[in-house]
């Protein structure tokens, strides 16, 4: 049954990264941790130690999702578009869609379980018809403009 609520769990905790925060959350901590706890759990059952197996489960249920929840950056994917249209301060911005929505960069700040990359945006102005670049911090909302574009553009 926990092999089935932790998988379960780890589904849920992937497709919020990959949606809300452009998968800025390493997840390899929500993949190889609860590994020890399972196979502890196991053990525990092969040598009829119930209350070893109880708070194994419990351990594991709990700190899967209160981890996941420490990481998670102040900002989302959707409300760095929003920052981003508050800097440029015009009405006429459409964002377009790049290829990657998050870039690496060299960054000295701590990020519990976070990629060091920002979030990356192609911002298409309609009064002038040029593209801008944009990356917007996931901790803290800054927001930066780039000279020039990432990945060719």
């Amino acid at each position: 049954m926990t092999v089935v609520i932790v998988f379960a769990e780890s589904v849920l905790v992937l497709l919020v990264n990959q949606e809300a925060y452009a998968n800025l959350i390493d997840m390899t901590w929500f993949i190889v941790a609860p590994l020890p706890c399972l196979i502890l759990g196991w053990i525990g059952m092969l040598k009829g130690r119930a209350k070893r197996v109880i708070w194994v489960n419990l351990t594991l249920l709990l700190v899967t999702p209160l981890m996941f929840f420490l990481a998670l950056p102040h900002v989302t994917y959707q409300s760095g578009q929003e920052l981003v249209s508050r800097h440029i301060g015009s009405q006429s911005v459409q964002f377009v869609a790049p290829p990657i929505r998050h870039v690496s960069v060299v960054y000295n700040g701590y990020a519990f379980l976070l990629h060091h990359e920002f979030y990356y945006y192609e911002v298409s102005l309609q009064d002038t018809r040029k593209h801008d670049y944009y990356i917007v911090n996931p901790m803290t909302g800054q927001v930066m403009q780039l000279k020039t574009g990432f990945y060719g553009q």
